[in-house]
Formats: C-alpha cells, sequence, structure tokens
C-alpha cells in the first residue's frame, strides 16, 4: 500500500494536524511503512490461533452488576470526601477561576 502526499495532508487536515510543507516526505515515508506493516499484519494466517480473552474465559472479569445503592450510604461516602476540600459550595468543589 502506498500513500501520496494528497492523501497524507488529507489526513492531517481530517485530524486538524498541521503538518509543515518541509516535513511532508518524512510524514509519508514514515506512514507508508506503517500502512504496509499493517498490510503485513492483515496476511497472517491466525485460523488455528485461539483468542486470548473473550468471555467464556477463565480469567473473564464480569462488569459489576448495575445495583442501586443505599442513598443514605452514597450521601455518607459524598460528604466525607467533600469534608476533605479546601473550599466547597453545596454539593460540589469549589476551586479558584482559572480563566476570564
Amino acid at each position: 500500500m502506498s500513500i501520496s502526499k494528497d492523501e497524507l495532508v488529507d489526513v492531517a487536515n481530517l485530524a486538524r494536524l498541521g503538518l509543515p510543507e518541509d516535513s511532508l516526505d518524512k510524514y509519508t515515508s514514515e506512514l507508508d511503512s506503517i500502512l504496509n506493516y499493517v498490510q503485513r499484519l492483515s496476511g497472517v494466517d491466525t485460523s488455528n490461533v485461539d483468542p486470548l480473552i473473550h468471555s467464556e474465559s477463565e480469567d473473564y472479569t464480569p462488569l459489576r452488576l448495575d445495583e442501586q445503592n443505599n442513598l443514605n450510604e452514597v450521601q455518607a461516602f459524598r460528604d466525607d470526601f467533600l469534608d476533605n476540600a479546601p473550599q466547597t459550595e453545596g454539593h460540589f468543589f469549589k476551586v479558584p477561576k482559572i480563566g476570564d
């Protein structure tokens, strides 16, 4: 697979990257090397390779159950957490203003 300078500029514009004009050859070459490597990897036969992780694995960590928490416990946790803050306002941290 090969990539042209124009394609590189298009991708850079989509990614909102400002590439200097004098570096386009370097970046084109590097991206071309990466794409060629990925193309080589896609040709590897993995049909006899077992997946490393899947939902039935013994090492699978399930997501926690979506359970409703006790409101009093949540409020106590929040209050303990806010007690350690230098300044609070209601149930929120109060921080210095950064910008205008």
